[in-house]
């Protein structure tokens, strides 16, 4: 849980950040964002969006920012004219209006306007939030079949569930879209196509690299498994240096990403036994510490 200081002195940095830096650079830096950051961010902005601050031109980047995590082509708009960004998906292309004050009254006609000026197909309002008369608007038959709303938690979740592989950016796409209201089939369609993709089995793509590293230990050692192969690599690597159980796991990780990406269970349960092997070969020493944790360093 982040304690009230450190959501303070985050905040606090963002604030100099948007009052410091031109919004072009923090559109750079913020290529480096994980989603939650980015939430984090867009929140601030709404929070302290108000005219001749730099808190709108922010927001509306990381809006589109979140449309490339979702697999679109974006192209970000100006920050003092036309739309604020077009989102594009094989023959469909949507305008995107970021809207950090919620007091966004006006904007459904210029955001048609600009779906028509660049025949795109849609139009999504992005915003922290709307009320029932945003909804009876854009329920109207001037909007409706061309426009959507989003709030800003309800894309950063799509943006979370694309990037753990639930969703496609087909999937998002057919979210997104509007949706016919009468003829109930599409949305059917669209549930059942999430539930196929969910239970999908993903391949294994083990690096064949990484295999032939695994299979170079000592003869005495094949007949022992990968995590135990790869704790012995490691340790063989850094010959002075006692590892924690939990830094040994991060460099099996680092050194072998594919192998160890499909483990059901963690990396780490497998060391008790596999230490105990190399430990008995010889080629590697154990000690514990008074709570009964193992540390593990190659024997010379």
């Amino acid at each position: 849980m982040t304690s009230q200081v450190s959501e303070k002195a985050m905040k606090s940095m963002i604030e100099t950040m948007i009052n410091t830096v031109p919004p072009e650079q923090i559109k750079t830096l913020a290529q480096t964002f994980d989603i939650p950051t980015v939430n984090i961010w867009l929140k601030h902005c709404q929070e302290n969006a108000k005219k001749g601050t730099n808190h709108g031109f922010v927001h509306q980047d990381l809006v589109n920012l979140i449309g490339e995590k979702l697999g679109f082509q974006v192209t970000y708009g100006k920050h003092t004219s036309g739309c604020d960004g077009i989102w594009k998906h094989d023959k469909l292309s949507i305008i995107i209006e970021s809207k950090a004050n919620i007091q966004w009254k006006g904007t459904l006609p210029e955001t048609m306007k600009f779906v028509s000026e660049e025949k795109a197909d849609y139009g999504l309002v992005v915003s922290s939030g709307f009320d029932d008369e945003d909804l009876n608007t854009v329920k109207g038959p001037t909007y409706s079949p061309k426009l959507r709303l989003i709030t800003t938690d309800a894309l950063c979740k799509l943006a979370s569930l694309k990037n753990d592989g639930v969703l496609t950016t087909e999937n998002v796409k057919d979210i997104l879209i509007p949706q016919e209201s009468h003829l109930l089939d599409g949305i059917i369609d669209l549930i059942y196509g999430l539930k196929e993709q969910v239970s999908k089995p993903k391949p294994i793509e083990v690096s064949p690299d990484e295999q032939k590293k695994l299979s170079e230990v000592p003869e005495s050692i094949k007949e022992y498994g990968d995590v135990s192969k790869a704790m012995y690599i490691i340790l063989k690597q850094n010959p002075t240096k006692w590892f924690e159980a939990s830094e040994l796991v991060d460099e099996i990780k680092k050194m072998f990403p594919s192998t160890f990406s499909q483990m059901t269970s963690p990396i780490g349960w497998a060391f008790p036994f596999g230490g105990m092997w190399l430990e008995k070969k010889g080629v590697i020493e154990i000690k514990k510490d008074q709570y009964g944790n193992r540390s593990y360093r190659f024997k010379s």
